[in-house]
């Protein structure tokens, strides 16, 4: 009886050594992971705020601008940049054409 008793001890004993080398080891891959995720998070969190921002920006000057003052900004805008204006300009109308002509269809 003795020995079946220590016999068990010894197996709890073995248990516990294999569960807390398991533990710790469970622990080091989240220790590993841990850094890594905080940085992508960050990361992500740095280009949201930087997208709100943008658009808060947006937002104050639809607020601060009439239709007047943004109608001059634009046209501002396309003698400062013709081609690139002209390129813009170019695509938003075949698109709208596509959309249109898919509508007809």
């Amino acid at each position: 009886m003795a020995d079946a008793f220590a016999n068990l001890q010894d197996k709890a004993a073995d248990l516990k050594d294999r569960l807390t080398d398991t533990a710790k080891n469970v622990q080091g891959k989240i220790d590993q992971s841990r850094r890594p995720v905080a940085d992508t998070l960050h990361g992500a969190a740095s280009t949201l705020h930087g997208k709100a921002a943008s658009l808060e920006a947006t937002a104050d000057y639809i607020r601060t601008h009439n239709t007047q003052d943004m109608l001059a900004d634009v046209r501002a805008c396309v003698r400062k940049y013709p081609a690139q204006s002209l390129i813009i300009a170019a695509t938003f109308g075949i698109l709208v054409g596509r959309k249109l002509k898919g509508r007809s269809a």
